[in-house]
Formats: C-alpha cells, structure tokens, sequence
C-alpha cells in the first residue's frame, strides 16, 4: 500500500506518499509537519491521512485508544465506527483519520471512521467475528492445497461491487495462475430476517459464479470444516489437471 501511495498524484509536485502517515508515533511526535507544509506549499489546505491500529473507542464520546499505548486520542471532529458503539464485531481496527492544522497552529483530527481488521498490523478489513473464522480455515485450506496439492490459491477482499455484478461478496478465491475460474464465499453473521434478505439478493446479483455458502451461525462447531472441504473441492476440479474448469451454481458445504 505504501508504495502505492508513492504513486498516486494528488496534484502537480504533491503524491499520496507526502500526507500518509501509519504510525501512531507520527501523532504523539507531531511528525505529520512535514506534510501539512508540503500541503501549504501546493497552496492546499493543511491537511494529513493517519491510519492506525486502535484497540478501544467510543463513538459517542469520541476517543480512541491506540494498540499498545493507553493514552487516549479525541476526535474534535466526527467520530464512525462501524456497527456503532454496540457491534460485536470489535477489535483491533483500523482508523483512517483527517488531521488538520488550524491557522492557531494547533493539531486536530477533523474526521476519522474505525473498521475492524483480521489482525494487528494485517489491515484485511472484516465485518464480523465470524469472517475473521473464515479466512483463518480459508488460509488453512489455502496453505494444504499448496503444500500437498501444489495448488496455489489467492483470497480477494472486495471492497466495492465486484466484476460487474453489482454485489460485494464477502471473499473470492482464485487460482493464482488463472484468475478467471473462481469461487465465491458468503460468510452469514446473522439470522435476522432483514439481514437474510439482504443476502439473499447479494446471492441473486452473484448467481453467474460458484458461491459457497458458510452458515456459521447455525453451525459453530461445523462451518469452518465444511468450508475448508468445499474449497478444497472445487480447487482440485478446477485445477489444470483436474476436471474442466468453470461450473456454476451452488457449492454444497456438507
């Protein structure tokens, strides 16, 4: 991502790079100087991107903690967490925060919104508990189909609507060589009837490709099995020695 940022123009003589910072030391050392002068020297605003990893929060009082410092940051600005102060779906998380230096000269983050993370310091953003699970078996599954199969598989995270189909499935998995025959999981967090129904479309939007369903909600103690094996056949049918590639429909996770 960081190499990235050196690539990304904001405007003439000024890349991403210059105001991305990712270290909770760049606040408490008031590092990001050096950025908000690059930002006044292009005759922009003074302002700065932080991400960092925060252990604890509230949104309605507007406060983070940061991972390994109990020191607390205020958000003079607002303050999103995803799923609000009450989602079960916590910690760690990663913050993305505006700071602003204000003509007084003082330092202030304007903006920020938390969304929780895999893990520390991999930034794999996840929506719940449970689709942290899943790419704990997904990685499993990966790593044995490549040690034993010598089939090499990568995990997409899509962030937006993905491949034209108007939905953003929880993960996609791929060959590594051949992107083109994939799968699909949807990881169902919750049994309510609204959040059923929205998957149920999500799940119609993304009837054109494989899609297994991981019900970890009605069974705890068997998904993550029943996951692993539901990858684990469609790779080796797919693979180049295996059986013709590119079936569509359901994958049965039993």
């Amino acid at each position: 991502m960081l190499e990235l940022a050196k690539k990304i123009e904001l405007t003439q003589g000024l890349v991403l790079w210059d105001v991305l910072y990712c270290h909770p030391w760049d606040w408490w050392e008031n590092k990001m100087d050096t950025g908000f002068d690059k930002c006044e020297g292009q005759g922009l605003k003074p302002q700065v991107w932080w991400l960092c990893e925060i252990e604890d929060a509230c949104q309605k009082a507007k406060w983070v903690h940061l991972v390994g410092d109990g020191r607390q940051v205020d958000i003079d600005g607002r303050l999103a967490i995803y799923g609000g102060d009450g989602s079960p779906a916590r910690y760690p998380m990663l913050m993305c925060a505006l700071v602003a230096r204000l003509p007084d000269g003082a330092v202030r983050i304007m903006q920020a919104y938390a969304h929780p993370i895999q893990a520390i310091k991999w930034w794999l953003p996840v929506d719940s508990n449970l689709e942290r699970q899943a790419v704990r078996d997904l990685l499993s599954v990966m790593n044995w189909l490549q040690d034993d199969k010598q089939v090499l598989l990568e995990m997409l995270k899509p962030l937006f609507s993905w491949n034209a189909t108007g939905a953003r499935p929880d993960f996609v998995v791929s060959h590594r060589q051949d992107p083109k025959p994939c799968v699909v999981i949807e990881t169902m967090g919750r049994e309510d009837a609204s959040y059923r129904e929205r998957k149920l479309r999500t799940l119609q939007r993304l009837a054109a490709h494989t899609v297994i369903e991981d019900d970890r909600v009605k069974d705890p103690t068997g998904a993550g099995k029943k996951l692993s094996s539901a990858v684990a056949r469609w790779a080796l049918g797919t693979s180049v020695r295996g059986s013709p590639r590119g079936r569509r429909g359901a994958l049965s996770c039993s």
